[in-house]
């Protein structure tokens, strides 16, 4: 992609993963839901998680990476039930 972000593509062809790219109209359809200690945050699109951002770890999960890197880690749904499970 030609426009930078923070000086980087958005996500390069090696870690974006066939989930990194929604096609259909998002509009109405994304929440953002806080962990109850507010710690975490993760984005919902049409009900589905899709990333997980941690304030306190600073790390993320994303279903729209395919291996760890500057993008993120891939999704672990065993963190996102431990983190989430008393907000979802």
């Amino acid at each position: 992609m030609p426009a930078p972000f923070n000086g980087n593509p958005p996500i390069s062809k090696q870690y974006a993963s066939k989930q990194a790219t929604i096609k259909s109209d998002l509009k109405g359809s994304i929440q953002f839901r806080w962990s109850n200690d507010g710690k975490v945050v993760v984005v919902f699109v049409k009900e589905s998680p899709v990333c997980m951002l941690d304030g306190v770890q600073r790390n993320s999960y994303t279903k729209a990476v395919k291996e760890a890197g500057s993008y993120g880690m891939p999704w672990d749904k065993a963190v996102f039930l431990a983190k989430m499970e008393d907000a979802i």
